[in-house]
């Protein structure tokens, strides 16, 4: 009698992933540190936010995951909520009046019943991000705002401008960005303008960009196409065994097929 021991493809833990985010964007630093974080102006603003992430991994993919940082500039506590909406296409010299982000992507994302005490820094930590916001390019935006409590559209019932951004002046750890950043500085519920004009800004080197994190998984047809070729794999190793071959090419963990002794 001969023992069969099989060469294992970890189809399920494929398809397990795709349930789970890798971090596409992180410009998160050192972490919440006073020394490389910093709001971008002495007290908040009444605005919306907008900064553009190029991500480390290859379109199509489904973004499922965002995390912000934020600071309170004033001298008292603050409760609010944060909408996030992300844009397929980001254009920094689009023009007098013409939007920076187009083709939204995915549902409006409200992150809802924050405090920040007086004076902190904090972060939302990795959160979901719902409707499903397929991208289909490498690069997208992500437009913030702070609003009051139950708020939920930007450009109006704005947050009573305690709470800003966090910004980051390192370089980011996975992907990258633009130097450029915007807010809506022209105060048309949009951010809109040309390079360095309109509501579009730059930081003095070394160029900052907004506090985030970015989770996303491939598109299912990739998935897909990973798990029908380990399951081709799988039935042709099973066929040679089945025939009395040896496998091949069996890297460690695996065991080569041998003859039980006699």
């Amino acid at each position: 009698m001969r023992k069969l021991i099989f060469c294992a493809v970890p189809i399920l833990a494929l398809v397990a992933s795709r349930a789970s985010a890798l971090i596409v964007y992180d410009n998160t630093g050192g972490g919440l540190n006073p020394a490389t974080n910093s709001g971008l102006f002495d007290t908040g603003i009444t605005s919306i936010y907008f900064d553009d992430a190029t991500l480390s991994l290859a379109a199509p993919i489904t973004i499922n995951q965002f995390n912000l940082g934020y600071t309170n500039q004033t001298g008292s506590a603050d409760t609010f909520d944060i909408l996030v909406q992300f844009f397929n296409n980001v254009n920094y010299k689009a023009g007098s009046g013409v939007p920076v982000g187009t083709d939204p992507i995915g549902s409006l994302l409200s992150i809802k019943a924050l405090t920040a005490a007086a004076g902190s820094i904090a972060q939302t930590g990795l959160v979901s991000v719902p409707g499903n916001a397929v991208t289909t390019t490498g690069t997208v935006g992500f437009e913030i705002e702070f609003v009051k409590p139950g708020s939920t559209t930007f450009g109006t019932a704005d947050e009573d401008s305690a709470i800003q951004p966090l910004f980051n002046s390192m370089p980011p750890l996975v992907g990258s960005s633009n130097a450029d950043f915007a807010y809506d500085y022209l105060n048309q519920g949009t951010i809109v303008g040309d390079d360095k004009t309109g509501d579009i800004f730059t930081f003095p080197s070394p160029g900052a960009n907004i506090y985030a994190q970015i989770g996303a998984v491939p598109e299912p047809s990739s998935c897909g196409l990973l798990a029908a070729g380990s399951v081709f794999l799988l039935a042709r190793r099973k066929r040679g065994i089945e025939r009395g071959r040896p496998l091949r090419n069996c890297s460690s963990p695996c065991t080569p097929i041998l003859p039980a002794a006699e």
